[in-house]
């Protein structure tokens, strides 16, 4: 069992409970999750604007 934990604008918490099939796959990502390199790529060239 896997379980995420995100926060609304409202400020509540909501668990997200994902299916993971026989394959390994999840059918439900919580937002952001695999734009980090994107995020860190966005501050990398502001910087080298400045």
């Amino acid at each position: 069992m896997c379980n995420f934990w995100t926060r609304t604008k409202q400020g509540v918490t909501e668990v997200i409970s994902p299916h993971i099939d026989r394959t390994g796959r999840i059918d439900q990502w919580p937002d952001g999750f695999f734009n980090e390199w994107e995020n860190s790529l966005y501050a990398l060239l502001e910087l080298a604007g400045e």
